[in-house]
């Protein structure tokens, strides 16, 4: 049974007033909040998860540093977006290359006032705007740069790398996106994060086929063998045809006919989930809702071992399966997966999986946001807050007001 909190306004600084949470200052002012995210994509990952912010602290504002792909001026969910700092646009070199270089780190704009609570969100930790001492700062980690990457700002790189840690390290509360993530800090950074999957869940209705005959490859920041072992099941499995949706990290022609690219856009990979038979994920640390999409869609997904759809998948060795984890990264084992998925339609019911891919909803992560806000302010605040159903209140105390409760849930 979930514990419920009961809450008081002038004792908890906290209103709930039906999906909304209000917090409030030591004055008995409406706290500033602040939610700042490195970069909008319109590829359907992270305006879901910005949405469910502003549905939650109805009086948030929002801000973003890197905003590349999106128009300017697009408001997000009825909220304006104000662009703090944009990347510098690249210069032309001279004959002998003695051009000057653009500076890597984008000017930032000053806050128009100081902010009581400022949610980050995003990669990268230095793009960030000087807050207030007395702020709760919160750190949302949704992916990590590879350190096995080098490009030619390979000095600028590290450097930055040194900021976010020591971003990382003034910041109040950290949370990361998967249970690869937390790893990675730790073991990186030594920065000690709690687990807080970003919300994941179809936005259309999927209408299955009635013959399925294509196969799903995610290749965002893939490897290069994982690419190669894409060539070789369009070879092997004539039978189907094999799909990729993303964006590789580096420049990738496929060597086989059977191999297409897929739009993207997350309205093009749900479409796309009706006549599919599988999703492969590569290895990656990054919460990716695409592999949430097709569990839910009725899809079972083929995760690699050391990526986060293993822990996001079902795999055999579970009582119900919702997919495959790969028990190394040979191509037979790739290409066996496909194979049995497709052999054995009755292992996964549409409704179990389903129902797995309902554990990411969007409603939860709204309720798991705010019961995670609230005690982070309480924290700040030291204010006291009732844990328990039925916490007496003093009648005589004009101040003391009982408001709805607020129905704890965690993943």
């Amino acid at each position: 049974m979930p514990d419920t909190i009961t809450l008081r306004r002038r004792a908890d600084g906290v209103i709930v007033a039906g999906d909304h949470l209000l917090l409030f200052g030591q004055t008995g002012q409406p706290a500033r909040i602040a939610t700042v995210i490195d970069q909008l994509d319109d590829a359907g990952h992270r305006l879901p998860l910005l949405e469910d912010v502003v549905s939650a602290f109805p009086h948030v504002e929002l801000f973003t540093i890197d905003d590349r792909r999106r128009e300017p001026g697009r408001p997000v969910a009825g909220r304006p977006v104000t662009v703090l700092a944009r990347p510098p646009e690249p210069q032309k070199r001279s004959l002998f290359g003695l051009g000057r270089r653009p500076s890597l780190q984008p000017q930032l704009r000053r806050w128009e006032a100081d902010q009581d609570v400022v949610l980050r969100i995003g990669d990268r930790r230095a793009r960030r705007p000087r807050v207030s001492a007395d702020s709760l700062e919160l750190s949302y980690i949704l992916g990590l740069d590879d350190e096995r990457q080098q490009d030619d700002e390979t000095a600028a790189s590290l450097g930055s790398r040194f900021r976010d840690r020591c971003a990382l390290a003034e910041a109040d509360v950290v949370w990361c996106g998967s249970r690869r993530l937390m790893g990675a800090l730790r073991r990186r950074w030594n920065v000690d994060a709690s687990l807080l999957y970003p919300p994941a869940e179809l936005s259309i209705p999927i209408a299955p086929a009635a013959a399925k005959s294509v196969v799903i490859a995610l290749i965002d920041a893939a490897s290069p063998n994982w690419l190669h072992r894409l060539d070789v099941l369009a070879k092997a499995r004539g039978d189907l045809s094999v799909v990729v949706h993303g964006e590789p990290a580096k420049p990738w022609t496929p060597r086989r006919n059977r191999i297409t690219q897929l739009q993207d856009s997350a309205e093009a990979f749900q479409l796309a989930l009706g006549r599919t038979v599988a999703v492969l994920a590569p290895a990656g640390d990054a919460f990716d809702p695409r592999i949430v999409w097709a569990q839910a869609a009725g899809v079972p997904v083929i995760a690699a071992q050391r990526s986060v759809g293993a822990e996001l998948v079902l795999g055999l060795e579970q009582r119900a399966p919702t997919g495959i984890v790969l028990e190394d990264d040979g191509d037979d084992a790739l290409i066996d997966a496909v194979g049995f998925i497709a052999r054995r339609p009755d292992l996964w019911p549409t409704a179990r999986l389903v129902q797995h891919g309902r554990r990411w909803a969007r409603a939860r992560f709204r309720q798991t946001l705010k019961s995670h806000v609230l005690d982070a302010w309480c924290v700040h605040n030291a204010a006291p807050v009732a844990l328990a159903d039925g916490v007496e209140i003093d009648e005589e105390a004009p101040e003391a007001e009982i408001v709805e409760p607020l129905t704890r849930s965690s993943h």
